[in-house]
């Protein structure tokens, strides 16, 4: 088995093939999942970081520009504190969904996903990646090991800290 990694906006002709592995892979609800999936491919500015076994999608990593999330684009204390740094909401992204197939897991592939759609974020322009809306502790407690965060002092609707995290930061901390 030979790992291969792909990169690329949603522009291309990978769409249909990443929302079929999200809707296989997601314990989640599938008719709000494609809503979501939908909603995500509708921004102009996302992302995709894929690892493909052959043919087939086996890991995955979404993110997308912040300025096409109408939560954090609106959150008052969230945008006094970014006036207090020196960043702005153009040079955000958001990660939105990583998936890794059952049977890929132990082979740094979520690790390698994550780091090639950091990779392309900056290669795009971004500078830092926006941690919030965690759907449990223990995927929050994991964000938390990646990088220097920077604390917003700010909570999202989950009660849960929203960080910053400079997307170098990413790339060289999975770096094979």
């Amino acid at each position: 088995m030979v790992i291969e990694y792909q990169t690329g906006a949603f522009s291309d002709n990978k769409q249909q093939d990443i929302k079929n592995f999200i809707l296989e892979q997601s314990p989640r609800d599938a008719g709000g999942l494609e809503l979501e999936f939908n909603h995500i491919l509708s921004k102009a500015h996302s992302c995709y970081a894929i690892a493909k076994d052959g043919d087939a999608i086996v890991g995955l990593r979404l993110q997308f520009s912040v300025e096409e999330n109408s939560y954090l684009t609106a959150h008052t204390d969230l945008n006094s504190f970014l006036e207090t740094i020196p960043t702005s909401l153009s040079s955000l992204v958001v990660p939105a969904h990583i998936y890794i197939k059952s049977g890929y897991s132990n082979q740094n592939i979520g690790a390698e996903v994550y780091r090639r759609a950091a990779q392309h974020s900056i290669d795009a322009g971004y500078s830092y990646q926006i941690n919030y809306g965690y759907e449990t502790q223990a995927i929050f407690d994991y964000a938390q090991r990646i990088g220097n965060l920077i604390d917003t002092g700010v909570e999202d609707y989950n009660n849960y800290r929203i960080y910053l995290r400079d997307l170098q930061d990413t790339v060289d901390y999975v770096t094979p």
